[in-house]
């Protein structure tokens, strides 16, 4: 049994290994702030995403944690007219790659999914609008 439990420690360690570290490291210069901090740089944090009100007002940031699914902060307060923007960089730039999902029915994520963002994963990018549905 302790063999058993001892093995599925190290297969989840090993399948976790690298996630929550960005492909492009960013450059921090001492300013940890989080309000008024330092610019990113471009794709050093994909998993990271802006939610915006329907006029394009950010008003909270989240984290892609799957395909289909964004945590944040329970204060968010997150409507159904709202939407999930990754991708962009500079928001007064129509250059960037942009992708934007529409909430359609707001959501709690997954209790089990207990993994940190992985940018390496292929699954973790806002593809296209979706309605999930509620797995609560």
């Amino acid at each position: 049994m302790a063999f058993l439990w001892l093995l599925s420690c190290f297969a989840l360690v090993g399948a976790t290994f690298g996630c929550g570290v960005p492909t492009i490291q960013p450059v921090l210069t001492g300013l940890s702030r989080i309000v008024n901090g330092e610019d990113a740089i471009p794709g050093s944090w994909p998993w990271q995403v802006s939610l915006q009100d329907k006029t394009g007002f950010h008003f909270c940031g989240g984290s892609l944690i799957s395909e289909d699914w964004v945590v944040t902060a329970a204060h968010c307060g997150v409507k159904t007219s709202d939407v999930v923007v990754a991708g962009e960089f500079d928001q007064g730039s129509d250059e960037e790659n942009i992708q934007v999902l529409k909430i359609a029915q707001p959501s709690r994520p997954l209790r089990s999914c207990s993994r940190p963002p992985c940018p390496s994963c292929p699954r973790l990018t806002a593809r296209s609008p979706g309605v999930p549905r509620s797995p609560m």
